[in-house]
């Protein structure tokens, strides 16, 4: 799935000039964000590419892309991606439940599409060792110290990208603590490091390399059959689940391939590390910061190690 042709958005001197031949005024960038990042959108317009474009620019991104996501609602590109012998089948599942399960099929498509083309090199990797890309979901939100924060977690993982995926956006960790962690040498505010991924949760925002693309393209080979098989049997009547609306049949559809890439985690077949704060956000994370056991900026001092606890 090619990316946008790129918009002609130029940055000098502390200005964007604009499409629109007007130009917008923020203050010089101190640094550049060392991987080209990507953004999946079913909105591809200019108007949304611009924008995104804009705010790339502000936080010090200059290689960016957007990519037109796979339209879940079309069900003949979908059959493309459901085995044959399970198409007749999904049609038992309620409409609603089929474009959630669409939806999950998706984006797994578009995962595997982004670690193909990361494998043979079809993105820019900036000269960065790892060769990494960072994907961005599109209600992905930057944080402003984004650039700076980021490129220190890079430097503070393992030399010449010997790991396979980081998670600069996350929901935490599925177990609610942390397996290890690392303190990051001249953090401005002395409270950022690196845990070593146990079962994050959410992926609005990581990046992968090279290897971690080869690894993920590979273990998420025929995925759909998979979970769609896990699907049909909740929803079979006469195995305990007697309808279309039971929990059971609600959870296995859930289950995307984001939950399979932290189970892959959990069984040590990815190598995984999550930045502490996250350098990406949600908009649901920035709404819930008026309780501090949710607040994924300023984590409850339970869910770090000792040695990374807030002082």
């Amino acid at each position: 799935m090619p990316g946008l042709t790129a918009l002609p958005i130029t940055v000098a001197a502390g200005v964007v000039s604009t499409i629109k031949g007007q130009n917008h005024i923020f203050s010089p960038r101190p640094c550049t964000f060392p991987l080209p990042t990507v953004t999946v959108s079913m909105n591809i317009s200019t108007e949304h590419a611009y924008s995104w474009r804009y705010m790339a620019a502000t936080r010090g991104v200059d290689a960016f892309q957007m990519r037109r996501g796979v339209d879940s609602r079309d069900e003949r590109t979908m059959a493309t991606f459901i085995p044959l012998e399970l198409r007749h089948s999904i049609l038992r599942l309620t409409a609603d439940l089929r474009k959630i399960v669409y939806r999950k099929i998706s984006n797994w498509a578009v995962t595997r599409s982004l670690c193909a083309d990361v494998i043979r090199g079809k993105i820019s990797a900036r000269g960065h060792p790892s060769g990494a890309v960072l994907k961005l979901e599109d209600d992905a939100q930057f944080l402003p110290n984004f650039c700076g924060a980021s490129t220190r977690v890079l430097e503070a993982l393992p030399p010449r990208g010997d790991w396979d995926i980081l998670y600069l956006g996350h929901c935490a960790e599925a177990t609610h603590r942390v397996r290890s962690c690392r303190r990051i040498q001249g953090a401005p505010s002395g409270h950022e490091f690196v845990s070593k991924g146990k079962k994050p949760m959410c992926t609005h925002a990581y990046a992968i390399t090279r290897r971690g693309a080869r690894r993920i393209y590979d273990l998420l080979e025929g995925w759909p059959s998979v979970y769609l098989e896990r699907v049909l049997a909740a929803a079979e009547p006469g195995k305990g689940f007697p309808g279309n609306n039971t929990p059971r049949i609600f959870w296995q559809v859930d289950w995307g391939h984001d939950f399979e890439l932290a189970q892959l985690i959990k069984r040590n077949e990815l190598d995984a590390f999550l930045a502490w704060p996250p350098t990406v956000v949600q908009p649901w994370q920035l709404s819930r910061r008026t309780t501090s056991s949710d607040d994924i900026l300023r984590p409850a001092p339970s869910v770090l190690p000792a040695a990374c606890g807030r002082s």
